[in-house]
């Protein structure tokens, strides 16, 4: 029964439909800054089934189910989804296409889009050197150099450093799929089931191809 003055508004079809849910099926793997969606129902149910089918169906790809709300992307426990509909800015996807152009749209690991550039700099011996910076590259949200992720906080790093970073992944590590070895806020994961790395030894129970 609507009793008050608020209650009368979601009898505005334009105030109740943010309030609506729409349960998402959409591609996590391969990460990507655009948004696959396999299928949007209102039925909680359906789109579980839906999700569990798609990941039985796709050895290469994963899927999972989210909430609509609002204009935003939740997981069902009610957190923020890190994956979201997001908007590019017509200006970065020209600059990302123009092979005159050192820089391209890259993807965060969390599917944050982020415009990466080269540009030059002197080193310590006034020789020019080429490094990577990053932008961001929303509709919203533009222009900005960053060195951080704004949606995961991962530190952003050019191609060289990931390379030295590789070469410092522990030996228990090497070859294993579980392996991560991402830095968040200075501190590196590196992986799920052992987040400061498995040091007991060089064997780790857990290694898989």
């Amino acid at each position: 029964m609507m009793d008050n003055t608020f209650d009368l508004q979601y009898l505005n079809e334009s105030f109740a439909i943010p309030f609506n849910k729409t349960y998402l099926v959409i591609r996590t793997y391969p990460i990507s800054w655009r948004l696959y969606v396999v299928a949007d129902t209102i039925c909680k149910t359906t789109a579980m089934s839906t999700c569990e089918s798609s990941n039985l169906s796709h050895e290469n790809s994963c899927f999972s189910l989210k909430v609509l709300q609002f204009g935003k992307l939740w997981n069902l426990d009610g957190a923020l989804s890190q994956e979201q509909d997001w908007q590019v800015h017509h200006d970065y996807k020209i600059a990302s296409r123009d092979l005159c152009t050192d820089g391209e749209i890259i993807t965060c690991d969390c599917s944050y889009p982020l415009f990466s550039a080269l540009s030059t700099q002197l080193n310590a011996y006034n020789e020019p050197t080429e490094y990577w910076y990053y932008m961001t590259c929303l509709e919203d949200d533009n222009g900005r150099h960053i060195e951080t992720c704004p949606n995961c906080g991962k530190v952003l790093q050019d191609e060289e450093d990931e390379n030295l970073e590789n070469e410092n992944q522990p030996i228990a590590c090497v070859g294993c799929k579980n392996y991560h070895g991402e830095t968040y806020n200075k501190v590196p994961l590196i992986c799920a089931i052992y987040p400061s790395g498995y040091d007991k030894s060089t064997i780790c129970p857990d290694w898989q191809d």
